[in-house]
């Protein structure tokens, strides 16, 4: 028998009720702060980006202005991306925007009211 999705609601739940999810949303919203606040106080001179793709978590960083990689950094497969003052106004805002929206998501649960087809 098939079902369709008549209805979705958004419950208010306690961030308890998920173990996992609770310390998993907290450090992702906390992090994403973070790093907007790195992208929001560097903004006058813009941003670059270093950031090695085989470890991202580890080797993501904001540094002011325009950065020039040594070679070291270079051949070990690091890459660097500079954003001017616009963009990076534009990336801390999207940043913060994540993490509030996590942070909203912890306390709340899809609750999904089936029909049949």
């Amino acid at each position: 028998m098939l079902f369709k999705i008549i209805a979705a609601d958004f419950i208010t739940i306690s961030p308890t009720d998920y173990p996992i999810r609770t310390p998993l949303f907290t450090a992702l919203a906390l992090l994403l702060a973070h790093y907007s606040l790195c992208f929001l106080r560097k903004v006058n001179f813009g941003s670059t980006i270093v950031v090695n793709p085989r470890n991202i978590l580890r080797t993501f960083s904001v540094v002011s202005g325009k950065y020039n990689l040594p070679t070291k950094l270079t051949k070990q497969g690091f890459i660097k991306s500079y954003n001017g003052p616009g963009v990076s106004a534009f990336l801390g805002l999207l940043m913060f925007a994540v993490s509030e929206f996590l942070i909203v998501i912890l306390f709340k649960r899809i609750d999904y009211t089936f029909a049949p087809f």
